[in-house]
């Protein structure tokens, strides 16, 4: 929202700057994520109820978090590097 009242130029480098603390903030959560899937795995562990393996559900927090880190970086370097105006990839 703020960002769109600064000059055009600097909208742009704003939101590459968005994009990279959410891609290096999703890309940690997906790390974090990922050690613990593996702890789980190692240690066997399963849901009470269903009997589920844990590390299914938290290895889908990984893969998510990570594919939400290279889309964001994907969009941040079309940001960057593309034609439009606004940063946006438009």
């Amino acid at each position: 929202m703020f960002v769109d009242m600064t000059p055009v130029r600097l909208q742009r480098y704003l939101r590459c700057f968005e994009w990279l603390a959410i891609t290096v903030l999703a890309g940690f959560v997906a790390w974090v994520a990922f050690t613990v899937s593996l702890q789980l795995k190692s240690f066997a562990q399963t849901s009470l109820t269903a009997n589920i393996p844990m590390w299914i559900p938290h290895g889908a927090v990984a893969v998510g978090f990570g594919l939400s880190a290279c889309i964001t970086l994907l969009f941040g370097l079309r940001g960057l590097f593309g034609k439009s105006g606004k940063g946006e990839g438009q």
